[in-house]
């Protein structure tokens, strides 16, 4: 097979270390590991991460500051200053390849809401997808498009959320509030997956009802 080499971009201040593979077949899975620890940070419109700390310190403006940033061991990316709005979801039309499922804990596993907003709108059609439609249409300060984020990705936010609503702050943004925010996670072809991030209350409503959409971004 032939041996290929990649060279992930720098996260933050350090360098993920450069992953080799021999490629034998049409599909290869491979991990990296980043310099960065698992936490909350500010993301620099260069994509650099920095944490409350480091950011006050080099005394970067606000217009500088991407997003909040979130790593976890399952999942990484970036959360909008603003780009907030309440709305329904979407048509009442089962979206192929996006996770459905009637069990939390096997929703909470979905980690992949970029993939699931492209796979909606495409599905449901351009007017008829309007929580994902409006995430990608969202472009954050350093030209990065949106999505609509999936149920794990949420929990992750649950997890740290002090740590999120204080960076928010910091830089000016719009924290997490105690409401409904939809994810892209389905509930058979009816319901959607929503969650509570300050409280970590997750459960399902009707496609049709109007809820909080907050645009994340990758990072």
């Amino acid at each position: 097979g032939t041996t290929i080499t990649i060279t992930p971009h720098t996260i933050g201040n350090g360098t993920a270390e450069p992953q080799s593979f021999t490629w034998t077949n049409a599909v290869h899975e491979t991990s990296f590991t980043f310099a960065k620890d698992a936490g909350v940070y500010i993301q620099h419109t260069n994509k650099s991460l920095y944490t409350t700390d480091e950011w006050t310190s080099n005394g970067f403006s606000n217009d500088l500051a991407n997003g909040v940033a979130v790593l976890s061991s399952n999942v990484g990316f970036v959360i909008s200053k603003g780009s907030v709005n309440y709305l329904t979801w979407g048509d009442s039309i089962l979206v192929e390849g996006v996770k459905s499922t009637y069990t939390k804990s096997e929703a909470l596993l979905d980690y992949y809401g970029y993939s699931n907003t492209q796979k909606i709108i495409a599905k449901l059609g351009v007017g008829n997808a309007k929580a994902a439609e409006y995430c990608a249409a969202y472009t954050f300060p350093n030209g990065n498009k949106g999505y609509l984020p999936a149920l794990g990705e949420w929990q992750c936010c649950f997890d740290n959320i002090t740590a999120i609503n204080a960076a928010m702050s910091l830089i000016g943004g719009e924290g997490l509030y105690s409401v409904k925010h939809w994810s892209s996670t389905q509930n058979g072809e009816n319901s959607i997956w929503y969650m509570n991030p300050y409280d970590g209350t997750a459960n399902y409503e009707n496609r049709t009802n109007n809820n909080r959409v907050k645009v994340f971004t990758l990072l």
